[in-house]
Order: structure tokens, then sequence, then C-alpha cells
């Protein structure tokens, strides 16, 4: 039985993801002819009709998605094996995709970056910062290497070192009006003005764990879009949060008039490391999470 080459399955997944000859053969480094050639032989090869043509647009059909999925797939194994000989070759060297998530990214990178630089001065670290939601697909479809992220989120088929425990303080402002620091507490107080950010990062959710594990209460219907956003509503008293204490000696919160009081080592998140299970570079990633563990 003949097979398809690895050529034609890049050419695949690239129109698959472009839905577009002209970007796809871009990114393949192709002519736009070439590329036709290899699908259309695919196309005879599998004995299906991967994509439906016309002047304007193309679109996949059914059935082409579905092996442009399974193709994505195999060339994902394709880099493992690649993956496993360059590192039987040279372990501790190479690129490394790392994604790190926006309420880590600002308060670790200043000082983790000089480290990682120093440790792995043979490996190439290259950086995308999103919610923990896209960088957990990132890594699966095989665009990322490497998470630096917090804890307890779901991620199935990962492998994940805990680095250190992040506690998660009270914060409001020096004089506010919403609540008393000193007797608040989040299970039994009013929420009305809780600032929170958005839905999608994952420290809304472990703010919320914190406060209201079991139970649903209203809260104040302001999301913030980041951090930074958050931090200087509440320095302008429009409310109280929970922040992680890492931001705690950022200079957006040292300047902001924003007080802090600890709830105590139950509340906290857990910093951590995440690699695919069963990647050829997990000892590597082990070796880098033990290094920025011991240097926190």
């Amino acid at each position: 039985m003949q097979l398809p080459s690895v050529k034609q399955m890049q050419y695949l997944v690239a129109v698959n993801e472009t839905q577009h000859f002209g970007k796809a053969a871009d990114a393949c480094f192709v002519t736009q002819s070439a590329l036709s050639t290899g699908i259309r032989e695919l196309e005879n090869l599998l004995g299906v009709k991967l994509f439906e043509r016309s002047r304007k647009q193309i679109s996949t059909t059914p059935v082409g998605e579905e092996i442009g999925r399974q193709a994505k797939h195999c060339l994902q194994e394709i880099g493992v094996m690649i993956e496993m000989a360059e590192r039987n070759n040279k372990p501790l060297s190479g690129p490394v995709r790392l994604g790190i998530i926006p309420t880590i990214a600002p308060f670790m990178l200043p000082g983790l970056l000089p480290v990682l630089r120093s440790e792995f001065a043979e490996m190439d670290f290259f950086l995308s910062e999103d919610l923990t939601a896209g960088l957990y697909e990132h890594l699966q479809n095989g665009d990322l290497d490497l998470l630096l992220v917090a804890l307890p989120y779901s991620m199935p088929d990962t492998e994940q070192r805990v680095l250190f425990k992040d506690p998660l303080m009270l914060a409001f402002h020096g004089d506010t009006r919403h609540i008393d620091p000193e007797t608040w507490e989040p299970r039994e107080a009013s929420l009305d003005m809780l600032m929170l950010l958005e839905e999608g990062h994952c420290l809304r959710d472990h703010a919320l764990d914190k406060i209201m594990p079991n139970k649903k209460r209203n809260i104040n219907p302001f999301n913030a879009s980041s951090l930074s956003t958050l931090i200087h509503m509440i320095g302008s008293d429009l409310g109280f949060s929970l922040l992680p204490q890492m931001a705690i000696d950022s200079p957006v919160v040292q300047n902001s008039g924003i007080k802090l009081r600890s709830l105590g080592t139950e509340s906290s998140r857990e910093i951590a490391m995440v690699w695919r299970k069963g990647s050829a570079r997990s000892e590597d990633f082990r070796v880098v999470a033990d290094t920025v563990a011991a240097n926190h």
C-alpha cells in the first residue's frame, strides 16, 4: 500500500489551517503550483476529495477535516522521533517554546529569564503569553513544548512539576469603605464589591474556589481584562479582591495605595511547569523545572 508522504501531510495541514493555497504554500516554503500538485496527488492516493475549490475560496470537506487532524497527529509523532534522536546526541539544547499565563509573566519573567539563559545556555527559549486554556491547546497541538501555569487546572495527558505555592492575599485600599480588613472572612462576608478578572483567567477560578467553593453568591459584575486593570481599580477603592503574593513587590502594587492581608496557608495557588506526557524531552524539562524551583 502506498503511503502519504510527510510533505503531502504538511501541505494538507497547512491548507487546513490557512484555508488558502497561497498562504499555505508560503508557510511550507514552496510554490503554490507545487502545493496544489501535492494536494491533488494526496487526494488521488486516498481516493477522497479533501477540499472544495471555487474561484473565490476553498473549504475543507468533512473527511478532509478528519484526515487533516490525523495528519497533524502523525507529523507531531514524527517530530517526537526527531526530538529523540536530537536529545540523544545533545541533551539540554535546542529551541524550547515556553507558554506562560499573564498573571505570572510580569512577575516571574524578569528574574526567570536570566536564570534560564545562564543555566541552559544551549537552549533557546521562545515565549508565548496566553490564558491557560489556549496554552494547553497549543501544547497538545505541538505548537508549545513547555508551560508555566497556575494549578489547579485540569490538563490531561501531561506531566506536571509544582515549583512553589503562591498565596492569595486579600487586597484592598488602605482607607477602604467596603470591608473591615481585620475581620473580613471570605466564606461569610458580602461579596458585592469583590472584583475579579474576566472569565478564562485561572486566577478568577482560584479566587472563587477559596471564597465560595460550594455555593454561588452575588458578586460585583465588573470583570477586569488584566491584572494591571484590577490593581488600579482596587487602588481607586472601587472594590477589593484577592491578589497573588508574587505581585506584591511589583511597582504597580507598591505605588497603588493597596494594602494586603494574609488569608492563611490554605488560600494559595500552585505554580507549575507542565509538558506533554511521553515527550522525548521530558528529562530535559524536569531538569529545567527543578532549576527554576531551586532558584525561586
